[in-house]
């Protein structure tokens, strides 16, 4: 098959084994997700070629570039993958210019084409700036311009909204979405984000020690989660519906999300624990309130998820004794109240 093929066996210091297996096709965008230490990060380096693997093959369209059987091992830079790390691994006495210079093969097209790529960023301004003096989200910038410059087969995105605060995580989260909507080969993204995943990725790959412990489409792993890390990963509620002057609306709702300047059909999403029930109708700044049906609870020792019947489904995330004050048990009514800042939406993925 076209895209990337990664069938492959890398052992660290023997203290540590990497045995995976996926496949992602061209124009499609895979979410890595695992807890810390999985091996998701272990898994870019094989890809990327910064470590060779021991055993197996990976191959990106119809080259294979590692395979340790045939003796073939294709240089990091000779690859044609566009890779953002966690820290982004900008050179830092190096302009914004220069740094994205660097990933262009073609030396005599190197400067056009990227100053077009950090005009594509949003970055233009930056171009005469040393990279030790960006932020955090204009570092993000020039680091996907040097990614694209280079005309990749391949994107490989190890944590790149890690170092972002807060504040800037929204705007370069989007402009990757966009980025990824485009390009028309295979893409990784790896992320501790479920809301990351859901809002970029087309599937998921699912690590756990070092090997690939489940992976398919969202709904597909939502439906039969493999352990309590992907339960607790997948809990995100999503909705999909029509966007209009900041008014979301689907079959049967309404909700009203905050700063929000997309319009048409859009994803959102609604962290579990953004959820807020009541007793009672509540009072405050809640724009979003209604009552509803409990249809199913479950509880452990720090945390009771509640089912909320439509014409909005949701799940809510609260602690034991708030499930108790509430008194929730199936077939009981529920005052519902969720923040307008607590919905986030998104351009629907073609």
């Amino acid at each position: 098959m076209s895209g990337l093929v990664v069938d492959a066996s890398w052992v660290r210091s023997g203290d540590f084994t990497l045995d995976v297996g996926f496949a992602v096709p061209d124009d499609a965008t895979v979410a890595m997700v695992g807890p810390n230490g999985a091996g998701k990060s272990s898994t870019i380096r094989v890809i990327a070629g910064v470590e060779p693997i021991d055993s197996g093959v990976i191959k990106i369209g119809d080259s294979v570039v590692d395979d340790p059987a045939s003796g073939v091992f294709v240089s990091p830079r000779d690859r044609r993958i566009g890779v953002v790390w966690q820290d982004a691994a900008l050179f830092p006495h190096m302009t914004a210019l220069r740094n994205v210079m660097f990933g262009v093969p073609d030396r005599s097209a190197a400067e056009a084409r990227a100053r077009q790529w950090l005009e594509r960023m949003g970055a233009s301004s930056l171009a005469d700036r040393r990279a030790s003096t960006l932020s955090g989200g204009e570092t993000q910038r020039v680091a996907l311009a040097r990614a694209l410059a280079s005309e990749p087969s391949a994107l490989l995105l190890d944590e790149p909204f890690a170092a972002l605060d807060a504040s800037a995580r929204p705007e370069i989260r989007a402009l990757l979405a966009s980025v990824l909507d485009e390009f028309d080969g295979p893409a990784v993204v790896v992320t501790h984000d479920s809301e990351e995943a859901i809002l970029i990725a087309d599937s998921l790959v699912v690590m756990e020690a070092g090997r690939v412990l489940q992976s398919g489409s969202l709904a597909e792993v939502r439906s039969r989660p493999a352990s309590e890390y992907v339960s607790h990963f997948v809990g995100v509620n999503i909705l999909q519906g029509v966007a209009e002057s900041g008014v979301i609306t689907g079959d049967g709702w309404a909700l009203t999300a905050a700063d929000m300047d997309t319009s048409g059909d859009v994803t959102i999403t609604i962290h579990p624990s953004a959820v807020g029930l009541f007793s009672s109708r509540p009072s405050g700044s809640a724009r979003n309130t209604w009552e509803a049906r409990i249809e199913w609870v479950t509880t452990t020792d720090n945390t009771a998820r509640i089912g909320l019947g439509g014409p909005l489904t949701l799940v809510a995330e609260v602690t034991p004794a708030g499930a108790a004050a509430i008194e929730a048990r199936p077939g009981s009514s529920v005052w519902v109240a969720v923040k307008a800042s607590e919905i986030h939406a998104t351009g629907r993925r073609p």
